[in-house]
């Protein structure tokens, strides 16, 4: 005959399985197995809800190898013998103690759900902000920019000897950086705008030494934010053509 202080303990860990229904291995620590601890009174008790159908194994298993351990949850008998045998007052205990658990387990998880979406919303700004930056250089806004610089521009005569000061500023250039290309806007600048060209008139000299192959253009290759002055600069094709060298004389 199973002794009263066993049949206790196998209410109490009903009563537990009944205010958290999910499977748990027979013997475990505190919230791991359905009854705590392995010790005798442990095992009769675990004994004694097996034998009477008041626990039930699922088929699935914790750990694997000689490790394993199956895991089991309440049955409506076990359900039952709960209701029919606790406390009220033991019962609702138990379940207080489950809401309470579950709640502080809810609010941690709230709490990294939020941190989660906060740093999503810093990483959705950042991808964006890098997007723009990262976008290539608009061809038709450059093209209306240089249109509206011309359109503004005053008409005036071309100064003859500006093509032969550009081809010396460029060789200039090229001694002063041997490994970099002379920028539009510093050539405009400093030998174009002091003669008064307009940034169309700019442009047609470099045609024409381009032409004459006198200079060599080569295209801005860098981010559409690193493109400055970009009025100054020469559309050949589908390209923005930046920087000016001096083709080496013959």
């Amino acid at each position: 005959m199973v002794k009263v202080p066993t049949q206790a303990l196998a209410l109490q860990a009903l009563s537990r399985a009944l205010a958290d229904s999910s499977p748990r291995i027979l013997h475990g620590a505190k919230g791991k197995g359905i009854f705590e601890g392995a010790g005798q009174t442990a095992k009769l008790a675990a004994q004694y809800c097996l034998e009477r159908g008041l626990l039930e194994p699922t088929g699935q298993f914790d750990g694997k190898g000689k490790t394993k351990k199956e895991f089991y949850r309440i049955t409506i008998a076990g359900v039952r013998e709960v209701l029919g045998s606790s406390e009220p007052v033991a019962l609702l205990g138990d379940c207080l103690a489950f809401l309470e658990r579950n709640g502080e387990e809810l609010k941690s998880i709230r709490a990294k759900v939020e941190e989660t979406l906060a740093s999503l919303q810093n990483q959705k700004a950042v991808m964006a902000a890098l997007r723009e930056r990262l976008q290539p250089p608009d061809l038709e806004r450059f093209l209306q920019h240089v249109r509206n610089a011309n359109d503004s521009a005053a008409k005036s005569a071309v100064s003859p000897d500006w093509p032969a000061s550009a081809l010396e500023y460029l060789e200039s250039h090229q001694r002063r950086n041997p490994y970099g290309h002379c920028p539009l806007p510093e050539l405009f600048h400093r030998v174009a705008e002091p003669r008064g060209l307009t940034i169309g008139q700019f442009h047609d000299g470099l045609r024409q030494l381009l032409q004459q192959r006198q200079v060599r253009l080569h295209a801005f290759s860098g981010a559409a934010y690193q493109l400055e002055e970009e009025q100054y600069a020469l559309v050949a094709g589908q390209e923005i053509k930046y920087y000016a060298e001096r083709v080496a004389k013959a």
